[in-house]
C-alpha cells in the first residue's frame, strides 16, 4: 500500500517452501480507474526493497544486510540486445560512423547517401534512414547533430564520444525520490508534545512516526556501511567539518568578491568624475557650476567618502588588476561550490542520524541547529 498508495492492484506471495525463503512482489501497471499507468524508472527496484526494509524493520521481522545486485529491470534493461533501436537511433548511429574531421559537408552527404540514407534539403536536412517510413529533421536528433554541430563535428573542434542515453526528466525526478526513501527524519519528542497538551489521536501518530523513523534511520546506516555509534559520531564530526570549511571559505570568497566589485564601481566613478571635480574646486566652489555638475561632483564625493571609509590612502589599485584578482577567486568558488551542496547533504543527514541515535540509545538528543531541522 505504500508503494501503490492504493492506486493499483497488487499481489505479495511469499515462498517459504524453499533454502531461501522469499517474495514476489506483483503490481498491475494500471491504476484501478483504468486513467493512469505506472511509469518504471531507475532503481525502482531499489526504491521498493527500501520501502520493504524499512516495513520489516518497523516490525522487527530480519532483512538481507548486505544485498547483492538488484535482479529488477526495467524494460529497456530487460529486452537489452534485443530491443529494436529506434529510426532516430540508427540515424544517429549512421551520422556518427559517417562524420571524419577534415571532410567537407559535401562529403558527408555524399557518404549518408552512400550508407543508403535518403536527404532533403530546407532550412535544415532532414534525413531517412534505410528501413525508416519517415524523414528526421535534424533539430528532432539532439543537440549534437544540429548544422553547426555537424559542422563543428567536421571541422574537429567538436568531439562527441559514445555515452549512455541521458535520463529523461522523469527518470531524474524518480532517481531524487529514490535518494530522499532512506533520508532519516529526527525523531519526535513525544513527552513534551504531551506536555504542551497533544491530543490522543495525535499521540498515536507520532509513536507510529517515531517507529517508522527509527527503521529508516537503520536502513540509512546500513546502506552507508555505518556499523557503529563510534563510526557514526566520527563520520558525523567529518562531515561537519568539511561542511563548515566549505562554508567559511565561501563566504569569504563570496565576501571579497562583492568588495572587489564596489571598489571597481567607485574607482570607475572617481576617476571618470575626477576631471570635473577638480574644476569645480578650481571654480572656488561656484554654485551655477555645481547645479550644473551636481551628479558628477556627488560620484566623485561618494567615491572619496568610500576610500577614506575603507582606509585606503595613495595610490588605488587597478581596474586589470581588480578584475585578475576576482577571477582568480572564481575558479577557487566554482569547484568549492559544486561540492558545497553534496557535503551539506551529508552532514545534515549524518547528524540527523546521530540525533536519533542519541535518543535510541540515551535518551538524549544531539543539539540541531534549526536549519538542519527545518531541511528535513
Amino acid at each position: 500500500m505504500r508503494w501503490t498508495r492504493g492506486r493499483h492492484q497488487f499481489i505479495v506471495a511469499a515462498h517459504v517452501n524453499t533454502d531461501n525463503p522469499h517474495t514476489h512482489i506483483f503490481f498491475n501497471s494500471v491504476t484501478l480507474d483504468h486513467s493512469r499507468k505506472f511509469q518504471d524508472f531507475k532503481r525502482s527496484a531499489i526504491a521498493l526493497r527500501r520501502v520493504s526494509d524499512k516495513l520489516c524493520v518497523e516490525r522487527g521481522l530480519s532483512i538481507v544486510e548486505k544485498p547483492g545486485l538488484s535482479k529488477g529491470y526495467n524494460r529497456a534493461e530487460y529486452l537489452g540486445d534485443r530491443k529494436l533501436p529506434t529510426g532516430r537511433d540508427k540515424l544517429r548511429e549512421i551520422i556518427n560512423e559517417n562524420i571524419v574531421i577534415g571532410n567537407s559537408l559535401t562529403d558527408f552527404i555524399t557518404k549518408l547517401k552512400r550508407a543508403g540514407v535518403e536527404v532533403k534539403y530546407g532550412k535544415q536536412f532532414s534525413f531517412k534512414p534505410p528501413g525508416s517510413k519517415k524523414f528526421f529533421r535534424q533539430d528532432t536528433l539532439g543537440d549534437d547533430y544540429s548544422s553547426s554541430a555537424i559542422r563543428d563535428r567536421l571541422s574537429g573542434t567538436r568531439v562527441v564520444e559514445k555515452r549512455a542515453a541521458a535520463d529523461s526528466d522523469a527518470e531524474r525526478k524518480s532517481a531524487e525520490y529514490v535518494a530522499t526513501q532512506n533520508r532519516p527524519n529526527l525523531l519526535i519528542d513525544i513527552q513534551a508534545k504531551i506536555q504542551m497538551g497533544a491530543g490522543d489521536a495525535y499521540v498515536y501518530w507520532m509513536k507510529i512516526f517515531n517507529l517508522q523513523t527509527a527503521a529508516r534511520t537503520l536502513i540509512f546506516l546500513k546502506e552507508h556501511g555505518i556499523d557503529s555509534y563510534d563510526e557514526l559520531r566520527e563520520k558525523s564530526s567529518a562531515a561537519s567539518g568539511e561542511y563548515h570549511q566549505l562554508s567559511t571559505r565561501l563566504k569569504e570568497i563570496g565576501d571579497r568578491q562583492k568588495a572587489i566589485k564596489e571598489l571597481e564601481y567607485e574607482i570607475g566613478n572617481y576617476g571618470k568624475t575626477r576631471s570635473v571635480y577638480d574644476a569645480y574646486i578650481r571654480s572656488g566652489r561656484d554654485k551655477a557650476f555645481y547645479e550644473a555638475n551636481v551628479s558628477d561632483i556627488l560620484l566623485h564625493k561618494a567615491a572619496k567618502k568610500y576610500f577614506d571609509e575603507h582606509s585606503m590612502k595613495g595610490k588605488l589599485p587597478s581596474i586589470n588588476s581588480l578584475k585578475a584578482e576576482w577571477g582568480e577567486l572564481e575558479k577557487e568558488r566554482r569547484p568549492l561550490s559544486s561540492g558545497y551542496k553534496t557535503a551539506k547533504k551529508k552532514y545534515t543527514d549524518l547528524g540527523v542520524a546521530k540525533s536519533n541515535a542519541d535518543v535510541i540509545l540515551f535518551g538524549t538528543r544531539t543539539p540541531q541547529k534549526t536549519h538542519d531541522r527545518d531541511s528535513r
